[in-house]
């Protein structure tokens, strides 16, 4: 019990210009799932796959997770990026942040990946609007599938 208490203690004694954090009031998900074979992500090419779900209610946002599942035989070679309503974008996951050899992708972002981006890039924006995965296979030789991402927006009232 003295474990619980302690740390709420410390709190009192932080400065005022720490950083705050704001909890959702509420979340709004969006979903898409490819089910059978899923869809191609294109070998070596710039453009690579872009998959969009709407979000359809007002969002002032304090918080953004996703969700993927990539099924390829060199995971290194992909990258991610999510494209929000208001044109932000951030970089999920590098082609380099895997070893080579590591297979498929099962992650929630944020992670521990070694990402460029940030999402709190989006806090404070509008989450109404087009979301967009764009999934970038950077070289050729290995085929890959994106099997469906989740998009989950905490949001502030």
């Amino acid at each position: 019990m003295h474990l619980l208490i302690r740390p709420l203690l410390l709190l009192a004694f932080l400065p005022a210009a720490c950083t705050t954090f704001e909890f959702a009031d509420r979340h709004v998900t969006g979903s898409v799932e490819h089910p059978g074979d899923g869809l191609v992500i294109p070998d070596a090419d710039s453009t690579g796959l872009s998959d969009k779900v709407q979000i359809d209610e007002d969002c002032v946002i304090v918080t953004v997770e996703v969700e993927v599942e990539i099924r390829h035989a060199w995971a290194a070679d992909v990258s991610i990026d999510l494209l929000g309503p208001s044109n932000t974008i951030v970089r999920l996951l590098a082609a380099e942040d895997f070893d080579d050899g590591e297979r498929d992708i099962d992650e929630v972002f944020p992670s521990t990946f070694d990402s460029f981006g940030d999402l709190v890039d989006f806090d404070a924006e509008q989450g109404r609007g087009e979301w967009t995965l764009v999934v970038r296979d950077e070289d050729d030789e290995h085929e890959g599938r994106l099997e469906g991402w989740l998009l989950r927006l905490g949001c502030k009232n």
